[in-house]
């Protein structure tokens, strides 16, 4: 059988797309090597310096490291280490490290009730590559309940110090801005864009009660715990929108040579630039379009 005709019989089988779930790779290792072979932290260097734009200043990652599993034949630390070297001493590499609380239950009801953040104690909930990067010594953490970034290059401070200080989670003076403003790729490893472009909420926040799906706002009281130990009181804003969002939406909004989507080995790869999300975004939104639906 071609393996064409192997992917096919696959996807037929198991009812799905090729993204399968953790459990079904696992259960289908051996086809699924087969079908895609495997490759090793190089390489995959070696591809995204073909395939990404030099010319960025920062380098925002999303990552799935489950996402490159089985055909990623090396350890976390290694590809971590690479990516860095892969960013350089000049340039900016930052992640997510979100944190939602632990549970059922939504993040605002958590932070209701656990209204407390501790910039270093509290861990990423965005995948292992993003935690041991937050970890790092020279890596920055930005003080926010639920949308942090840690940044580690010569814009990290920029990047992370004032995100408190900003009235909106993603909006004026975050990192979010930032990161729209400057020469920023979006990249994302092991999974859809359309989980994980964070940047999305950028203009949501932006034209803040002028955003089309906009239908209210409320404080959540909470407390930042900082690097030296001190406590911060914080008004954690937790936003309504009309309808459910619907992140599939973002090709026909953006236009679909906006994110470059692909396969390396099987694995779900894309990019952006920061800005391209952003301002498209904002022109769909003031002409009535949104992701919410």
């Amino acid at each position: 059988m071609s393996i064409h005709n192997l992917k096919r019989s696959l996807r037929s089988r198991l009812g799905i797309g090729w993204g399968l779930k953790k459990k079904l790779r696992i259960r289908f290792k051996p086809l699924v090597l087969k079908l895609n072979g495997t490759f090793t932290t190089s390489e995959l260097i070696d591809h995204l310096a073909q395939t990404l734009p030099r010319d960025f200043e920062i380098l925002f990652i999303h990552s799935s490291y489950d996402g490159l599993m089985p055909m990623y034949r090396d350890a976390v630390f290694k590809l971590l280490k690479a990516l860095q070297d892969f960013v350089g001493p000049d340039r900016t590499l930052a992640m997510p490290a979100f944190s939602f609380g632990d549970g059922p239950v939504s993040w605002g009801d958590w932070y209701r009730e656990h209204p407390l953040f501790d910039q270093v104690k509290t861990t990423s909930q965005m995948g292992l590559l993003t935690e041991l990067f937050r970890r790092q010594k020279s890596s920055l953490r930005s003080l926010h309940p639920t949308h942090s970034i840690s940044a580690m290059g010569p814009l990290a401070k920029e990047l992370t110090a004032s995100h408190h200080l900003a009235e909106t989670t993603f909006g004026y003076g975050t990192p979010y801005d930032i990161m729209a403003t400057r020469k920023t790729v979006i990249l994302v490893l092991g999974a859809s864009p359309y989980l994980y472009l964070t940047l999305v909420h950028h203009a949501e926040d932006l034209l803040g009660e002028r955003f089309p799906a906009f239908a209210g706002a409320e404080m959540i009281p909470v407390q930042l715990r900082n690097a030296q130990g001190e406590e911060i009181p914080y008004s954690l804003r937790h936003i309504r929108y009309k309808g459910s969002r619907n992140m599939n939406r973002l090709p026909n909004l953006l236009g679909k040579q906006t994110i470059s989507t692909w396969k390396f080995h099987g694995v779900p790869l894309a990019w952006a630039w920061a800005s391209d999300i952003s301002n498209g975004l904002l022109k769909a939104a003031e002409a009535g379009k949104t992701i919410y639906q």
